[in-house]
């Protein structure tokens, strides 16, 4: 779970204590393996929230846009990594979590009482915005749990339910709270207010005499005597959304068991009515009820490859069927009607239809899996849609983010978007165009081909091989030079086996124009499966795949290799790179083959694979010519003078990652592609440490001198420490803590019996983010023997 950063957290801890005072409780602990009935629970509001892991200078696009509430001149969105408030006039947005001060990450629901206070379950505790903008922050749980569905009342009373136990908190006017085991407890001990709760509820549904409990495939109504199941058909699929009519009336939304079709229900005079939508072969994905009393659904159906199922439908009961909003060929996950409008969320975007009007500022689709750049520093992001009942991918986008280099994420743009559910390969062009392959499923899950696509000129344009591609899975993409391209792919199905062949495009130079291309192919055997392709300046084709590395060169074919690969490049003067886990295998242009640990060959030939511009799940070269590199769970950074720096994912606020994506922006910013979320890293305030060069004279004791250069503000301390001495040289110096920007003396000797020479130690700091090293190269000797006989002391 994401935390804040430290200075945040004591902000918040001041805070609370604040709140404590104003609801005047005490503290207390709350054992929670077993949940009484009905328990008096003084709140505990005092405690700091827990930190795990710091956030200083990581920012993130949310995974998932969760719902939206109407309040005054603004709607509220909650989801992933905090509330947006979007004003209803210029649609400008404000984003509210950890990174804008806030002591929480996930929103999972927001409700407005009748005083205009807005409520928000989170996942760190409740937080309150009152109608003057002042915020208040209550940690309801002693371990911390998050808090999900929420519910308020005329009176201001609030119920908010745990994620983790299940429980129901409730509070009272006079700012006492209870806890219930569950939502029925609550609603039977409290039922004269919870049957006036107030506004949208996403615990439950008050509709006249009657609390309505949805718990997905139950649909229970309690009366304040007792409950009644209400559930329109005893064998249908889960009901995803219930909405109270402003005449009281109840309307539902089922899916069917097989997830394919849906229902939509209309309780009235002890009966459900079954209206149009079982007529079409769709799955209803959202449902609200304006205030004049219109239903709206989104739906998406079985054609969803090519964005023609997608619609927004309004129930018309003058011809008791579901009419589609024209124009609609985007997911809609959520809607929100409103007096004036009708809002809709996709998982990442915000659509408003009667204004033709559209709020994007996260990735498309509410899953990340790839992230890359160009060479014009741009970001790309490929972002899927998996519908959680069936855990189907139903839509890819490949899409551009230009980031404007602040911390914030309000002020980013997407564009150039094209459709690719699945992602099998991008090949970023020196001429900065792309190549992007991929694939669709159909309905039936069977492979539906694409050709391959190239994004130049600011549009992407699919390019077709001679005898069309419609039989081919286009696997892997090699950009030998900005004219000429490498394809691999694949023919046939795994019951009747495959053929694979590889085709190069020599585009004439004129990659818009198809008359002048000219296309050729190489037939493979089809005894090995092929990952990845890249061609060396011999024109020799190289392949590496789960079981070795192999080389086509004129006809002749050779397995070089038995290892399992998950990537191959080459080098500008023809090395080829392949990757093995932590280690990578050399070919040099004679056929030399060295094995390297990761860091050991990046550390030796750096200014080598400086010249490597592809993209590669070896490593990425940043625009400031820093070598990005994983070793182990250990992300680390050579820079152009030699200094090496670090970043564990301990230190990370995420715990699993995608290691084979890293990509650094023009502004120098790490982004990762992590849990299906999209992240970067400004990595600021930072420290260094630069080379150093000692003299250690036999005779004499001397002075040496360390600085540490600190940036954007960086104040440390920093804990230095030396290793690799040789033996018979010491170094002690004045000071071990030393805040950024300083300097540290010390003072180095070396006994008479060390030869003469030149030997090599290394300098580390550490901060609380952060390890950075430096080498120190220590030359032995009396400062005569090294042609300085004047400045001898």
């Amino acid at each position: 779970m994401r935390r804040m950063a430290y200075f945040i957290l004591m902000v918040s801890f001041l805070l609370i204590n604040v709140v404590a005072v104003a609801f005047g409780k005490e503290s207390s602990s709350v054992h929670n393996d077993h949940i009484p009935s009905s328990q008096e629970l003084p709140i505990s509001q005092n405690q700091a929230f827990e930190e795990s892991k710091p956030t200083v200078g990581w920012t993130s696009w949310g995974s998932d846009f969760l719902e939206m509430v109407e309040d005054g001149d603004y709607v509220w969105i909650t989801g992933s990594y905090g509330a947006r408030r979007v004003a209803k006039d210029g649609l400008e947005m404000d984003i509210f979590n950890y990174s804008t001060g806030f002591p929480f990450g996930n929103v999972y629901s927001i409700v407005v009482d009748n005083d205009g206070n807005r409520w928000f379950s989170t996942d760190v505790g409740l937080s309150r915005l009152d109608s003057a903008d002042n915020w208040l922050h209550l940690c309801l749980d002693p371990n911390g749990a998050p808090f999900h569905q929420l519910a308020v009342n005329a009176d201001g009373t609030v119920w908010v339910k745990g994620l983790g136990n299940g429980a129901v908190y409730r509070s009272g006017v006079d700012g006492s709270w209870k806890m219930y085991a569950n939502e029925v407890e609550a609603i039977e001990a409290d039922f004269d207010d919870a049957v006036s709760t107030v506004r949208t509820s996403t615990l439950w549904l008050a509709a006249g005499n009657e609390v309505w409990l949805d718990s997905g495939f139950n649909l229970d109504v309690y009366d304040g005597v007792e409950w009644h199941d209400r559930r329109p058909f005893t064998l249908n699929g889960p009901i995803f959304d219930v909405r109270v009519h402003p005449d009281g009336t109840v309307w539902a939304a089922q899916l069917r068991q097989s997830f394919i079709t849906s229902v939509l229900f209309h309780w009235q005079d002890d009966t459900w009515y079954e209206y149009g939508h079982s007529a079409i072969d769709a799955r209803a994905l959202a449902l609200d009820i304006s205030p004049n009393g219109d239903v709206w659904v989104g739906h998406v159906g079985r054609d969803i490859p090519h964005s023609e199922g997608y619609n927004l439908s309004r129930y018309d009961p003058t011809l008791n069927e579901l009419i589609d909003v024209t124009g609609i060929n985007y997911l809609t996950s959520y809607i929100l009607a409103t007096q004036q409008d009708v809002w809709t969320l996709t998982p990442m975007s915000v659509r408003i239809p009667s204004r033709d009007a559209e709020i994007n500022a996260t990735p498309t689709n509410s899953d990340v899996d790839a992230v890359f750049t160009d060479h014009q520093g741009r970001v790309w992001v490929h972002d899927v849609f998996v519908d959680r009942d069936t855990g189907e991918t139903i839509v890819g986008t490949l899409e551009a983010i230009n980031d404007q280099g602040t911390l914030s994420n309000e002020d980013d743009l997407w564009s150039f978007s094209t459709s690719i559910e699945m992602l099998k390969d991008v090949e970023v062009v020196l001429d900065n165009s792309i190549w992007a392959t991929g694939y669709y499923l159909d309905y039936w899950g069977n492979i539906e081909r694409i050709p391959p696509k190239r994004f130049i000129d600011g549009e992407w344009v699919a390019y077709y091989a001679p005898g069309g591609w419609s039989e081919a899975i286009v696997e892997a993409i090699f950009a030998e030079s900005e004219r000429r391209t490498w394809f691999y792919y694949r023919v046939g199905n795994w019951i009747e086996g495959y053929s694979q062949y590889v085709y190069s495009l020599d585009d004439g130079g004129t990659p818009l124009n198809f008359d002048d291309d000219v296309w050729t192919q190489v037939a493979l055997p089809d005894t090995v499966y092929i990952r990845y392709i890249a061609v060396d300046s011999l024109g020799r084709i190289w392949f590496a795949s789960g079981d070795g590395i192999y080389r086509y060169d004129n006809g002749d074919w050779q397995q070089l290799s038995y290892l399992n690969y998950s990537d191959i490049t080459v080098a500008p003067d023809g090395t080829i790179y392949a990757k093995h886990e932590d280690k990578v295998v050399t070919f040099a242009i004679d056929g030399t083959r060295t094995d390297y640990q990761i860091d050991e060959l990046i550390r030796s030939q750096p200014d080598l694979i400086r010249t490597i511009r592809r993209q590669s799940a070896l490593w990425t070269i940043a625009p400031d010519e820093s070598i990005w590199w994983w070793s182990g769970d250990v992300l680390r950074r050579l820079a152009p003078d030699g200094v090496e720096t670090e970043l564990p994912l301990s230190m990370m606020p995420f715990t699993d990652v995608d290691k084979s994506n890293i990509a650094v922006d023009e502004y120098n910013h790490v982004w990762f592609a992590t849990e299906d979320d999209l992240w970067r890293w400004a990595p600021f305030p930072d420290f260094a440490l630069t080379e150093r060069l000692w003299f250690a004279d036999p005779e004499v004791e001397r002075r040496v001198q360390i600085e540490i250069l600190n940036t954007e503000g960086f104040e440390g301390p920093v804990t230095l420490s030396l290793v690799d001495l040789p033996d018979g040289v010491t170094v002690q110096l004045d000071e071990y803590s030393v805040p950024a920007g300083g300097k540290v003396w010390g003072t180095i000797s070396a006994e008479s019996t060390i030869p003469p020479g030149i030997y090599h130690a290394t300098l580390i700091g550490e901060s609380a983010t952060s390890t950075r090293i430096a080498p120190i190269t220590i030359v032995v000797g009396h400062i005569s023997d090294f042609y300085m006989p004047h400045i001898r002391q």
